[in-house]
């Protein structure tokens, strides 16, 4: 049975992150992974019901499905010179894996990696153009535990497994 002090030692060597952001701590080993394109899509049933839209301005008309407690989407479109305000999402969540299910299941229109959208049966990426810029993956361990040939196997591993699903 390990002591405290090696559970404590375990439990930091597990410590490899992936972020949407490039780190900048100067302690920080990181590496970019990719960069995942983002459109808008909905699930087939929705559209059957609620029509394609085509503009950005239609969107207000749709339900939208999206992060709860971030402002990315609302800055987004911000830059856009529109306005959108949480309340224009029907339902929120921050589970983004949540979020995936409640389109796929025809709720409202929602935010997805291209690929993911294009590979989904039933799946439709709208023609909106947010002009959502790509959105960077980066693995990162702390400098210390990168010294560790098992974290940087793991780490490495990880990287590579990453690399093979997000570029499908």
């Amino acid at each position: 049975m390990p002591s405290d002090s090696a559970e404590n030692l375990l439990l930091r060597e597990a410590d490899i992150a992936i972020r949407m952001f490039r780190p900048t701590q100067l302690e920080l080993i990181s590496r970019h992974l990719s960069e995942l394109s983002l459109v808008a899509t909905a699930y087939q049933t929705y559209i059957d019901w609620r029509g394609i839209p085509r503009k950005i301005t239609d969107l207000y008309d749709h339900d939208i499905i999206e992060l709860d407690r971030s402002g990315v989407i609302i800055a987004h479109v911000q830059t856009l010179s529109l306005q959108l305000r949480r309340e224009h999402f029907a339902l929120r969540s921050d589970d983004q894996p949540h979020i995936w299910e409640l389109i796929k299941a025809g709720l409202g229109v929602g935010f997805a990696r291209a690929w993911l959208g294009r590979d989904t049966l039933g799946m439709v990426a709208l023609p909106v153009d947010l002009s959502i810029p790509p959105l960077p993956i980066w693995l990162t361990t702390h400098r210390e535990l990168f010294t560790s040939h098992r974290i940087r196997a793991i780490y490495n591993a990880l990287a590579d497994g990453l690399v093979a699903y997000m570029n499908g």
